[in-house]
């Protein structure tokens, strides 16, 4: 057996460590220039050598064409490819090369073969960035353990110190190319992550493009032309800005010489110009550190401290800037550039509680690796599906699961299908992001439910639930209700006309992916027999079964009834507005009158007669009553028109009323319940429960 590793995978460096058996403390691996930080860079040479790390970079510093870096911001990013040499190569195919070089590396300098590997990524990464990271180290030969983020692993390598207090830790997370900011509250136990932002387009680079870009307009200025189309000078111009920016990190001004031939000249930027022209970048981190305090409701004062993650929080400029703009104090004890990689092999070598694992993946109570603790991780895009609005006029993203809910997390919609004697499948659209816009987010893959089994009658309820597991990935599966029968579920890659979501759905049809929204009437009996205790027992039971039920895909509106018909509420989902009108409902002798004469199946088969499919999938009435009424046979018959109608009836009664004429009613008998005043709220629960 060998040993488990964690991966630091940076968008500019990367890094890899493991756990010492004699110290219990997860360690740095160096690589062959013994150092701990190897950089993300790749060069292709004529004889088809591929070089990595320092090797790679040293020819990228002299303007050597063949060299790629930055290729992790990429990740999942299918109309991105490079050729080098006469071959094309992908973002995942190059970080499994790199990933190759690592873990080859790792093996030489400890002598162990590497068994499983937790790789990191950034937090704001989403659905096909880690299917991306994963097939990489597929790639690359390596058996991952898990996908982590990198604010996360920081967390639990900043627990190696043995804080015994419970804190809130904003940890701030700048690396060569993306940002991440997460909110975690670290316990002696666990370490809880509460909420993630962040933008995997901002990084160190951002600063040093500024820098090129200043200094190309001074070239500019001087010899009035530009050396843009030179691609060696161009690729020479960003390596000596990264060099720039780390000498700003430790002194007050830097030297930069840029050019071409004998056309060369040498520029001095100091920190206060550095941090002018960069101060926008800045506040695009601030902006994230902002929503994210707002979203999760976590105010500047409720933190313990800010800890600060990857190479670029090593400027000066980032410590200072959160200083000026928050009272939160700056952490210590962590290294910026280690700590991810730390976390990350304690991560590999521990179970879901914390305890610590031995060769056969066995917990070992007794034996405690420095900062091993329970991860609780949260999600930092939400889940959801191309759907169609209530009004029916728009395609939107409904969200099925928020943003920053805890994993694993799982959610299940019922789609109501049409079956045909021949093929049938239903196809969905998952899309990560939080825009009602679909097209405004990533929508990560066209999945597709097969080989629906054929009813009678036709219509079927497929309930499809939506995860996201332990890595942050997507995972969906499907079953037929009425079969209980598992269905198959694949993915198909996203085509690449997509206009039709920015059309209406009257144009577009879609007859076979109707939402299954709900739609439920209650009508209540306000005869005058309800006076008193049976009235406030049916509002309470109706406050307990809005409630209970999921106002994401259910509507209800409510009726009375008694000599006369009367809708107080039309459909809503608006759970505020129903619990002021079931507070208010009350006998109404002037309007309705005190006895039995009318009935209310006319007014709820008008009511759905005039919806579409769309609005109301699902069609539900439930009748309360306390007694009989004045004109049975026509009640029946009515109802009778209702259950034609596909709505299906419940029908419940207690004191006077007659179980007879409740199965009558009913839609079947099974849906006929008699019930003791006492008990109308646990029944109303139950139905809710069998609604959800």
């Amino acid at each position: 057996m060998g040993i488990r590793i964690g991966i630091d995978l940076g968008t500019s460096n990367s890094s890899v460590a493991y756990v010492n058996k004699e110290t219990s403390k997860a360690e740095m691996i160096k690589n062959h220039y013994e150092k701990t930080v190897t950089p993300s860079v790749l060069a292709f040479l004529k004889d088809g050598t591929i070089l990595y790390g320092e090797d790679a970079k040293e020819l990228q510093a002299q303007g050597f064409a063949n060299t790629i870096s930055f290729f992790k911001r990429y990740m999942g990013d299918k109309n991105y490819e490079v050729e080098f040499e006469g071959k094309v190569y992908s973002a995942r195919q190059l970080s499994g090369i790199f990933l190759k070089k690592l873990v080859e590396e790792a093996r030489k300098e400890t002598g162990e073969e590497i068994e499983e590997a937790v790789i990191t990524v950034p937090a704001y990464f989403g659905h096909k960035e880690r299917t991306a990271t994963i097939e990489a180290a597929s790639l690359a030969g390596i058996k991952v353990k898990q996908i982590m983020n990198e604010p996360t692993a920081a967390a639990l390598a900043y627990g190696i110190h043995g804080k015994t207090s419970s804190q809130t830790v904003l940890i701030y997370d700048l690396g060569g190319g993306t940002f991440d900011v997460t909110v975690a509250k670290i316990m002696r136990d666990r370490v809880t992550v509460l909420g993630i932002d962040g933008n995997h387009r901002l990084g160190g680079k951002e600063w040093d493009d500024a820098i090129a870009r200043w200094a190309s307009r001074q070239y500019v200025k001087r010899f009035g032309k530009d050396f843009f189309s030179d691609e060696n000078a161009m690729i020479k111009l960003m390596g000596d800005a990264e060099t720039v920016k780390k000498k700003l990190s430790c002194a007050s001004s830097a030297s930069l010489t840029i050019g071409a031939g004998s056309e060369k000249v040498t520029y001095t930027l100091t920190e206060n110009v550095f941090e002018e022209l960069t101060k926008p970048l800045l506040e695009l981190t601030f902006d994230c550190i902002h929503r994210l305090l707002k979203n999760i409701g976590i105010e500047w004062e409720e933190l313990s401290g800010i800890i600060l993650v990857g190479g670029a929080t090593r400027m000066k400029m980032v410590r200072r800037y959160l200083e000026e703009m928050t009272e939160v104090p700056i952490l210590s004890g962590i290294n910026a550039m280690e700590a991810v990689a730390i976390g990350a092999a304690i991560k590999a070598n521990t179970d879901e509680e914390g305890n610590t694992i031995n060769e056969r993946l066995l917990p070992v109570p007794e034996y405690k690796i420095l900062g091993a603790k329970r991860v609780e991780e949260a999600i930092a895009h939400s889940l959801g599906m191309v759907s169609i609005n209530n009004q029916g006029d728009k395609y939107v993203n409904s969200i099925l699961i928020p943003k920053n809910s805890q994993i694993p997390v799982s959610r299940t919609k019922p789609y109501l299908y049409y079956t045909k004697r021949e093929e049938n499948q239903l196809e969905v659209y998952l899309v990560q992001g939080e825009a009602v816009n679909p097209l405004e987010c990533q929508i990560i893959g066209k999945y597709v439910v097969h080989d629906i089994p054929f009813l009678p009658g036709s219509k079927s309820v497929i309930d499809i639930s939506y995860s996201y597991n332990g890595n942050g990935m997507v995972e969906v599966s499907a079953i037929q209700t009425e079969t209980r029968r598992k269905l198959l579920v694949t993915v198909e890659e996203v085509p690449k006309d997509l206009d039709w979501i920015s059309m209406s759905p009257q144009l577009h049809k879609s007859e076979e992916k109707i939402p299954g929204q709900r739609v439920i009437y209650v009508a209540i009996d306000l005869s005058g027999s309800m006076k008193g205790r049976p009235l406030l027992a049916a509002k309470n039971a109706l406050y307990t079964f809005v409630h209970e039920l999921n106002l994401s895909y259910c509507k209800v509106g409510i009726i009375v009834f008694a000599d006369r018909v009367k809708r107080l509420l039309p459909p809503t989902d608006n759970l505020s507005v129903l619990e002021r009108m079931i507070k208010g409902i009350c006998l109404n002798y002037r309007e309705l009158g005190y006895c039995n004469d009318a009935d209310p199946f006319g007014m709820i088969y008008n009511e759905f007669d005039g919806m579409t499919q769309v609005e109301a999938a699902f069609r539900n009435a439930i009748i309360l009553t306390d007694g009989m009424w004045a004109y049975p046979e026509q009640a029946i018959l009515a109802a009778r028109k209702c259950h034609a109608a596909d709505i299906d009836v419940i029908a419940l009664g207690f004191g006077q009323a007659r179980t007879g004429f409740l199965r009558n009613i009913a839609s079947s008998a099974n849906l006929a319940k008699f019930t003791e005043m006492e008990e109308l709220t646990i029944q109303f629960s139950k139905i809710a429960q069998e609604m959800r």
